[in-house]
């Protein structure tokens, strides 16, 4: 059976940043990432069963596989489970997978439209609506994106996380879910695990910087070393909905009470590139090393929320 590779909700995270009171249309699409030596853009492709070949069948069952035409040279391979009359879908992209993300699934159905994220034009992901329903009296209807990276010989892709098919934001925060993780991403990795840092200081400036992508769940913490009475200023600035706090490094972290008090946190603005973010800022109790944690709020978390950001924080 495939892996869903659904992430786990850390409890500890949520109670801390509590404290935080149909793909796109089939017309190409061109967005520049920060690196500008690099091109990133969509290309769209159909997927359609009628005009698919198939390549096996099951015995007593209706379960089928297809091979269907890709981008350029990549084929889509589609599995189809059945069970009781009905269909769950699995597709791949490249050579196939032996692992379903449909697995522990409602019945669901995959989109018509493909869409491939290339980088300089070499495609390194893809992304496709999958149609969900629970099957019941009372039928519930919903879609998420699947954000999949693409196999080769020897090689399998594999399901990076789903993306929530709800609110105007979808499609931008799986293709920066591409664009973070797909490039050499490890299929035996969670792309959502939790992240800790040492972020030194510039001796003369006693600033540091630190640029990254998170993703749904996971908080991004940034160790930073200072002593009793400073103050310490955290600005975020990021094209999601990510936060900003600080907490003494007791080693656990696991109370929302953990998180110092601040003198200022207040949104920033958004600029001419279309970032918002944060500012932070707080009085230090103590010499000691304190976590300057990235991460979503519960509700964004919930709405699978990417935010790539910059981080700067200043110590005086």
């Amino acid at each position: 059976m495939k892996n869903t590779r659904y992430y786990a909700q850390l409890l500890s995270t949520a109670l801390v940043i509590s404290l935080f009171s149909t793909v796109a249309g089939s017309t190409q699409a061109v967005e520049t990432t920060t690196d500008t030596s690099e091109r990133v853009e969509s290309v769209y492709t159909s997927l359609d069963l009628d005009n698919c070949e198939v390549i096996a069948t099951a015995v007593d069952v209706d379960d089928e596989q297809y091979r269907c035409e890709g981008y350029q040279n990549i084929p889509l391979y589609v599995t189809k489970y059945v069970t009781n009359g009905d269909e769950r879908f699995d597709v791949d992209a490249g050579v196939l997978n032996d692992e379903s993300i449909s697995s522990g699934l409602t019945f669901n159905k995959p989109g018509d439209t493909v869409e491939w994220r290339l980088h300089d034009g070499e495609p390194v992901a893809f992304i496709l609506r999958y149609d969900f329903a629970t099957g019941d009296a009372n039928q519930d209807r919903w879609s998420q994106l699947a954000v999949s990276t693409i196999g080769k010989e020897n090689s399998p892709g594999c399901l990076i996380d789903w993306v929530r098919g709800s609110g105007h934001s979808q499609n931008v925060a799986a293709r920066r879910l591409a664009d973070a993780y797909a490039d050499g991403f490890d299929c035996e990795s969670d792309v959502r695990e939790d992240k800790t840092v040492e972020l030194p200081l510039d001796e003369q400036t006693n600033r540091a910087v630190a640029r990254d992508t998170v993703a749904g769940f996971a908080v991004h913490d940034y160790l930073v070393e200072a002593t009793t009475g400073q103050t310490l200023q955290a600005t975020l600035r990021s094209d999601g909905p990510a936060l900003v706090l600080v907490l003494e490094d007791d080693e656990a972290q696991t109370e929302g009470t953990s998180a110092l008090p601040r003198t200022r946190f207040e949104p920033l603005t958004e600029d001419p590139n279309g970032e918002g973010g944060w500012l932070w800022e707080g009085n230090l109790p103590s010499d000691g090393v304190y976590r300057v944690r990235v991460g979503h709020s519960g509700p964004a978390a919930n709405q699978s929320a990417v935010s790539s950001y910059s981080l700067t924080v200043d110590v005086e």
